[in-house]
């Protein structure tokens, strides 16, 4: 699974909107659709946006799991 994937499925298992999280990172709606299809980079500061957000680790964003190893 992509980073965009997860980050996805976190902010859904949470039921949070995309453009809520957007505007709380400081993206538009477009390039948080960006970040979660992996159009755009993933940097340090969304990272940290990220987690105070969605209330995860930084391990959660960047970690694949042995299923997304196995998908590989």
């Amino acid at each position: 699974m992509s980073y965009g994937a997860r980050i996805r499925a976190l902010r859904l298992e949470r039921g949070l909107k995309a453009k809520y999280v957007a505007q709380k990172i400081g993206l538009s709606a477009s390039q948080y659709s960006d970040l979660e299809h992996d159009r755009k980079k993933l940097t340090a500061d969304l990272i940290v946006g990220l987690v105070d957000v969605l209330r995860i680790t930084a391990d959660e964003i960047l970690c694949a799991t042995d299923a997304d190893r196995k998908e590989a």
